[in-house]
């Protein structure tokens, strides 16, 4: 029998192009690649968009058994892998059958990737425990694409899904994150898990104690290991002070009326208060300091009669900068926060004003810092005078 490509798609679908789709497995290499170039290209046609929908759902559906009857290493195996990448932009693939072509092997970084990624939307549509193991191993891919998505989708998961994951997932997490990119997606991601191991009282001093020794024995892959957000946390589990203190030589700030820009301007020093390991208050020097203020910083208000929050956050553009890291020794940092290059100025008033600090993250200008582990000062009073 042979099969005719011809002809433009008419209404719902063209019957030849649907057939030929039905029959992807038994078509050889130049018939599927044909296929798919037709089907994608009906795309162009708005009139046959539904047409192309069913079509394009109709190939992938094919996708994975035609994969794992293409002999490993072919190059029939590396086209239909190519065939799943470009089809898959519509997303027209099911997690069952992403799991099921990733588990046959022989897959390309980029496929692999996008393949984790159908199952990252279906474990947060779904909230299934099935596809929340396969991220969680998935961070665990010694390639880093595949890696950092997996670790993205599982930071993106909704709370109600994220708080259902077991306890033994979220040590299970924990201790493969260590292979995880040192990217935005895996840095919220560790952030998390700190987050939830403290809340369920998890961090026993065994568990963190194994989590530094394998962070610090990997400092060149995460660098600097971050032990101190580790410890942090022993800290606070025991009652202790943390291990990174933010001072200042003051209880109480006026902010003027009619001040000038660089006014008012408050001093904050960094203490590694740690008297055990002090060795393990490693922190990141500048990186974010080629601009108008220090990013990693933020400022919080909270007005005196009734703890409400006040935000007022000023935008501005970072450039990065030099950057090191090594331990903490103190009053090692001593920074000059002018506060009208971080915040506008409030109404006039008397608030409570803490600085909270991420080793990482630019936190200087985000309305909601709920999912990021970060030190915070205690607070000092901030008196807004009135015009």
């Amino acid at each position: 029998m042979r099969y005719k490509f011809d002809g433009e798609p008419m209404g719902f679908a063209s019957l030849p192009t649907t057939l030929l789709a039905i029959g992807y497995p038994s078509l050889d290499a130049n018939q599927q690649d044909h296929l798919v170039n037709r089907v994608i290209r009906s795309k162009e046609s708005s009139a046959s968009m539904a047409g192309w929908q069913w079509q394009a759902r109709v190939v992938a559906a094919q996708l994975p058994r035609a994969y794992r009857g293409a002999a490993a290493g072919s190059a029939t195996r590396a086209q239909i892998a190519g065939h799943l990448e470009r089809i898959n932009g519509r997303w027209t693939i099911g997690a069952a059958q992403a799991e099921a072509i990733l588990k046959s092997g022989d897959v390309t970084d980029p496929v692999a990737a996008k393949l984790y990624g159908v199952i990252g939307t279906a474990a947060s549509r779904t909230g299934e425990a099935r596809w929340i193991d396969v991220l969680i191993d998935g961070i665990d891919d010694p390639r880093d694409v595949c890696a950092a998505t997996c670790a993205s989708h599982l930071t993106s998961l909704p709370d109600g899904v994220w708080n259902d994951i077991h306890d033994d997932r979220i040590i299970a997490m924990m201790k493969a994150f260590h292979a995880t990119p040192n990217g935005h997606s895996g840095l919220i991601l560790f952030d998390r898990l700190l987050i939830t191991i403290e809340s369920r009282r998890l961090a026993t001093p065994e568990l963190l104690n194994e989590l530094i020794e394998v962070s610090r024995a990997i400092q060149m892959r995460i660098w600097p290991p971050r032990t101190v957000e580790m410890l942090a946390v022993l800290r606070r589990l025991e009652g202790r002070p943390a291990p990174l203190q933010l001072k200042f030589d003051i209880d109480e700030l006026r902010w003027p009326a009619n001040a000038p820009a660089d006014v008012p301007a408050l001093k904050v020093r960094f203490a590694n208060a740690e008297t055990e390991r002090p060795d393990l208050v490693h922190l990141i020097f500048g990186g974010d300091n080629r601009g108008p203020r220090w990013e990693r910083l933020r400022i919080t208000l909270r007005r005196e009669e009734d703890g409400a929050e006040v935000q007022s956050y000023v935008p501005t553009n970072n450039f990065g900068g030099m950057m090191s890291w090594g331990q903490l020794k103190n009053d090692q940092i001593a920074y000059d926060i002018l506060l009208p290059r971080y915040i506008r100025k409030p109404p006039p008033g008397k608030y409570q004003l803490r600085v909270q600090y991420h080793d990482r993250q630019q936190i200087s200008a985000l309305t909601d810092i709920g999912r990021y582990f970060v030190f915070e000062s205690d607070p000092i009073w901030l008196v807004v005078e009135g015009e």
